[in-house]
């Protein structure tokens, strides 16, 4: 009994091989354990296989994602840009739009200024000929005033 023990386990754990006759069937065990143990790490390493291939998926998901991020972030500077340069064009287009319509006015302005002043120098000259020609005509007036009392006086001269 004693020596049955010793040899039957032979890292069964336990199998003992039935007792005495153990060491055929020791053997046998053996080598179904070695099997078993070889099909456990073929397992293991498919499974980490399995596990790293998925990793490796996972990681190039990631890159894709990030790059398209990446991407679309680019995109988004891009039409940020391309929006703020067309407002710039638009504010820069209404200044000068702005400015052109301030210069009409004020050139409007300064025809307006200009005909008012010539239609005051017109009323102007109007009124300085009018009293020119009041002038002249007192002036004529008192001139054939004093040619009649001329005729008066030398008439009375000329009555005895």
């Amino acid at each position: 009994m004693h020596l049955s023990v010793g040899v039957g386990g032979g890292g069964g754990g336990g199998g003992g091989g039935g007792g005495g006759g153990g060491g055929g069937g020791g053997e046998e065990e053996e080598e179904e354990e070695e099997e078993e143990e070889e099909e456990e790490e073929e397992e293991e390493e498919e499974e980490e296989e399995g596990e790293d291939e998925e990793e490796e998926v996972e990681e190039e998901d990631e890159e894709e994602e990030e790059e398209e991020v990446e991407e679309e972030d680019e995109e988004e500077e891009v039409e940020e840009e391309e929006d703020e340069e067309e407002e710039e064009e638009e504010e820069e287009e209404e200044e000068e739009e702005e400015e052109e319509d301030e210069e009409e006015e004020d050139e409007e302005e300064v025809e307006e200024e200009d005909e008012e002043e010539e239609e005051e120098d017109e009323e102007e000259e109007e009124e300085e000929e009018e009293e020119d020609e009041e002038e002249a005509e007192e002036e004529v007036e008192e001139d054939e005033e004093e040619v009649e009392t001329e005729k008066v006086e030398e008439e009375e001269e000329d009555c005895p």
